[in-house]
C-alpha cells in the first residue's frame, strides 16, 4: 500500500507557499509555478497584445523617422531593413497570442521578438556606422524600456531580454568606433534604465505573485473544514466530478464511499460539543493515517460523516479500505454513553464501485451511495456495504443479505 490520503490543509499549495514565504520569484511547487505562469498569461494577454500593437507602431515610427532624418546614402536601405526584419517578429507573436495551440507560448515568442529586435537594431546601427553615418540611439534605449515595462514578461525573461539588447547596443557602439565620452554616455544611460527596469519589474511580479497566493489561499481555506482540517463537501463534489469525467475518458472505475458515525448527535448531546469536535478530529486523523493501493480523496461531508473517492477503484480495494477505516475508528476507543448498539463510537459505511458512462453523472452516483447509506442505517448500523455495479441501479427492497458485509466485533 503506497498511496496516502490527501491531507486537507497540508495539500493547499498557495497557503503552504505563503507560510514558507516568497524569498525568490519562483514557487517551490512546480505545479503551482506552472499554474501561476498560465494564469499570468491569461491575466496579461490583453496587455501583451496591446504591447505588440504598440511595438509595430514604434517600428513604423522609428523607420519613418529614419526615412526623414537619416543621411541620403543609407536612408532607404535602413528604412527597408527595419521594416522587413523587425515587423515579422511582433506580427508572428500577435498571431500566436490568438492561436489556441500556441497561446501559452506567447511569452517565449515575445522574448524572442525583443531579443531579436535588439540585434537587428544593433546590426543596422553597425552597418550605417561603418558607412560613416551614425543613427539615433533612442530606439535601442526604448527597446530596453519596452522589455521591462510593456512586454508583460516575467522578471527573469525581462532581465535576460533587456541585457541582450544592452550587450548588442554596446557592441554596436564599439563596432562603429564611438569616442570614449559618447560610449560612456550611452553605457550609463543603459545601466540606469536597466537598474530602474530590474527593480520595477521585480516589484511588479512580486506583487502579482503575492496577490495570486493570497487569492488562492482564501479559496483553499474555504475548502477546508475548520474542525478536522479535511477538505469540505464542496471540494469533494468538485473532485468527484473531475475524477468521474476522467473515468469516462479512460474507461476506469471510480469508487465512492460514505462513512457515517453512528448516533453522533446523541454523542454530541450527551458528551458536549468540545468532546464531539475532539472525536471528529481523532477519527479524521485515524482515517488520514491509512494507506490504500489506489489514489483516494477524503473529505468531511456533514456533521457526522466523511466521504471517500477512490480512483481506478476495484471492489476488493474499496472493501479493504472500508474495513481498515472501521478498525481504525474502533482502535480509538471513544466512549459513547448514549449509543444503543455499542459502548464506543462506531461507523456505518456504504460504497459503490462504478464505471462512469455517458448519460450517468457523478451526482447520480453520489445520490445512489447516499441512499445505500440511509437504507443501511435504518436496518444494520455498524456495518459495511460495498457494491460493484456497472451503472447505477435501483436500490434493492431489502438490505440483507449484504453482498459484502462486515459483522461487528
Amino acid at each position: 500500500m503506497d498511496r496516502a490520503f490527501e491531507r486537507g490543509a497540508e495539500q493547499a499549495p498557495c497557503t503552504r507557499q505563503l507560510q514558507r514565504g516568497l524569498k525568490r520569484l519562483r514557487f517551490d511547487d512546480p505545479a503551482l509555478e506552472a499554474e501561476f505562469r498560465r494564469r499570468y498569461i491569461d491575466l496579461h494577454i490583453g496587455r501583451i497584445r496591446a504591447a505588440i500593437v504598440l511595438a509595430v507602431l514604434l517600428v513604423l515610427m522609428v523607420s519613418a523617422l529614419d526615412l526623414l532624418t537619416a543621411p541620403a546614402p543609407v536612408r532607404m536601405s535602413v528604412f527597408v531593413e527595419k521594416l522587413t526584419l523587425l515587423l515579422p517578429l511582433p506580427l508572428a507573436t500577435l498571431w500566436i497570442s490568438y492561436h489556441p495551440r500556441f497561446y501559452h507560448h506567447v511569452n517565449w515568442a515575445m522574448f524572442a521578438a525583443i531579443a531579436t529586435s535588439g540585434f537587428v537594431f544593433a546590426a543596422v546601427h553597425i552597418r550605417a556606422g561603418l558607412a560613416g553615418h551614425t543613427l539615433p540611439y533612442d530606439s535601442l534605449l526604448l527597446l530596453v524600456v519596452f522589455a521591462y515595462f510593456l512586454s508583460s514578461l516575467l522578471w527573469p525573461a525581462c532581465v535576460i531580454a533587456a541585457l541582450l539588447v544592452t550587450l548588442a547596443a554596446m557592441a554596436s557602439d564599439v563596432a562603429v568606433g564611438l569616442e570614449g565620452a559618447q560610449l560612456t554616455y550611452h553605457g550609463l544611460h543603459l545601466v540606469a534604465v536597466n537598474l530602474i527596469g530590474m527593480v520595477g519589474s521585480y516589484m511588479l511580479e512580486r506583487v502579482s505573485r503575492l496577490d495570486y497566493l493570497h487569492a488562492g489561499s482564501a479559496s483553499e481555506m474555504a475548502d477546508i473544514d475548520r474542525v478536522t482540517s479535511l477538505r469540505s463537501a464542496t471540494s469533494f463534489e468538485r473532485r468527484l466530478e473531475r475524477w468521474w469525467r476522467k473515468g469516462q475518458q479512460r474507461g476506469t472505475r471510480v469508487g465512492l464511499m460514505l462513512v457515517d458515525i453512528d448516533y453522533f448527535r446523541r454523542f454530541d448531546q450527551s458528551c458536549g460539543h468540545f468532546a464531539a469536535e475532539r472525536a471528529l478530529r481523532a477519527i479524521a486523523q485515524s482515517i488520514q493515517g491509512l494507506r490504500s493501493t489506489r489514489e483516494c480523496f477524503l473529505a468531511r461531508m456533514d456533521d457526522d460523516g466523511f466521504g471517500v473517492i477512490m480512483r481506478d477503484a476495484s471492489g476488493d480495494a474499496l472493501q479493504q479500505l472500508a474495513e481498515e477505516i472501521r478498525e481504525a475508528v474502533g482502535r480509538l476507543h471513544v466512549q459513547h454513553p448514549d449509543s444503543p448498539i455499542a459502548s464506543e463510537l462506531t461507523v456505518t459505511i456504504a460504497g459503490r464501485v462504478l464505471q462512469p458512462a455517458e448519460g450517468h453523472g457523478a451526482d447520480a452516483a453520489f445520490e445512489q451511495v447516499r441512499a445505500d447509506l440511509n437504507h443501511l442505517k435504518r436496518c444494520n448500523r455498524n456495518r459495511i456495504w460495498i457494491e460493484e455495479s456497472y451503472l447505477p441501479s435501483e436500490l434493492p427492497d431489502k438490505v440483507t443479505p449484504l453482498r459484502r458485509q462486515q459483522t461487528p466485533s
